[in-house]
């Protein structure tokens, strides 16, 4: 067995001596959380009418919002198709399969002084061809364009560009936008994670430089996700891990809306850094499934998914790289173009010279698909959407809330008044 070093519990480089997790995590329920107003300098006594109004429309709003909240929060579902043998002291960081050559993968490990680069072939896991990246470096995301291999380092503020057929280090790119996580390709642009909620898209020039284009936030529910790592392009749309969670997204790389969860839960059970990592497609495997792994996992899976959720419906004429990699996605029914790439991205180059780096404005998310399709989990009966209560119903509720509210202010008064009449009572009797 080969050694891996210390246990996963020591700090690792992925958290480094000092690290938070940013501000913004949402409360789940039962957890305490903001509630402005609540119980502030001047407290207001339960069961007055503040109390009542707020609860009234607590009860006439909670179903409408319910079934809205409920609509934005479509869950993947899928089988798992086959299992294939991985590299358990590969500390997963990039991953993609060229189809082409009978199903050969290609992955970055990570670590410093562990960080290599590896060819191999899926079903088997017999290695092909291997480079090992200079101890200095952290690999992580690991590309293929053209001709070009591109992997992104952790710390260093490089991009390294190889050789795809040698293994060979060609030259390398700044990267001053971060940490790198993750690296993937629409077949013209480089798109890029650095563990904050932002997609960076670097397009080489005609000298072969990389040049940012743009960057786009992503949100659910119209708050950012953060912890991007490993991302993979599935045409149009991208696949994205989330870090040390089992959840992976499906979002729109223009827009930066997350469509869709999916969680890899039960697949492998892991702890500390060994996170869900890695994701890849190829239509080779199967025109609607995603394969996955994580780091220093033993397995890799491959689930297969429906159209619907794998896409998200009909794609845009327009506005996707004419040398995008085939998939599922890209032979359904074509609609109307939508925008430019370049015109469609949240943050222009110049913008991003006059403003912060984590200031820009949320993008709205959308209740339906990009394409404007219906909600495909209205095919679904495991996924019913409950519609707001009927208008009778809600001033019923509204009605018995008041009810209750004056009722709780009413019965102390009067048990207190009569408590005094039958003391002034007593205290009568017993002069007289």
């Amino acid at each position: 067995r080969l050694d891996l070093g210390p246990p996963l519990d020591v700090p690792s480089p992925r958290r480094p001596p000092g690290f938070s997790r940013p501000a913004g995590r949402r409360c789940r329920i039962g957890e305490a959380g903001h509630h402005s107003g609540a119980m502030g300098p001047h407290r207001t006594r339960p069961g007055t009418w503040a109390g009542a109004l707020a609860l009234a429309a607590a009860l006439s709003s909670a179903h409408g919002e319910g079934a809205e909240e409920l609509q934005a929060v479509q869950l993947a579902t899928f089988q798992v198709l086959q299992r294939y043998p991985h590299r358990s002291d590969c500390f997963t960081e990039g991953l993609f399969i060229n189809g082409s050559q009978g199903a050969e993968v290609f992955e970055s490990c990570g670590l410093y002084s562990k960080s290599y680069l590896r060819r191999y072939k899926l079903e088997t896991g017999e290695t092909l061809q291997t480079a090992n990246v200079p101890k200095e470096l952290f690999s992580e995301g690991l590309a293929l364009r053209g001709k070009s291999m591109y992997m992104l380092t952790y710390q260093a503020g490089t991009v390294l560009e190889y050789d795809a057929f040698t293994f060979q280090e060609v030259r390398r790119h700044p990267f001053p936008y971060g940490e790198g996580w993750g690296l993937t390709t629409d077949g013209c642009d480089l798109l890029a994670t650095t563990g904050s909620a932002f997609i960076f898209r670097l397009r080489p020039d005609a000298a072969g430089t990389l040049e940012l284009v743009s960057k786009v936030q992503v949100v659910f529910q119209g708050k950012p996700l953060r912890m991007l790592n490993e991302i993979e392009y599935v045409t149009p749309k991208v696949w994205i891990n989330q870090w040390q969670s089992n959840t992976l997204w499906r979002v729109d790389p223009m827009t930066g809306v997350a469509e869709l969860k999916l969680s890899v839960e039960g697949l492998h059970t892991w702890q500390g850094e060994a996170t869900p990592n890695g994701i890849a497609y190829s239509p080779s495997l199967g025109e609607n499934t995603l394969l996955v792994t994580g780091k220093l996992w033993p397995q890799m899976f491959l689930l297969q998914l429906s159209t619907d959720h794998l896409c998200g419906g009909p794609v845009a004429a327009a506005g996707a790289c004419s040398a995008a990699p085939p998939s599922a996605c890209s032979r359904l029914r074509q609609l109307p173009a939508r925008v430019d790439i370049a015109a469609s991205a949240a943050v222009s180059l110049s913008a991003e010279r006059q403003r912060p780096h984590e200031v820009l404005p949320a993008v709205a998310p959308n209740r339906q698909s990009a394409s404007g399709s219906e909600d495909p989990s209205s095919a679904n009966p495991d996924n019913f959407v409950p519609t707001p209560l009927p208008p009778l119903l809600t001033a019923v509720a509204v009605g018995a809330a008041v009810v209750l509210a004056c009722a709780a202010v009413a019965l102390p008064w009067y048990l207190a008044r009569r408590r005094r009449e039958i003391h002034k009572y007593s205290r009568q009797s017993l002069e007289g």
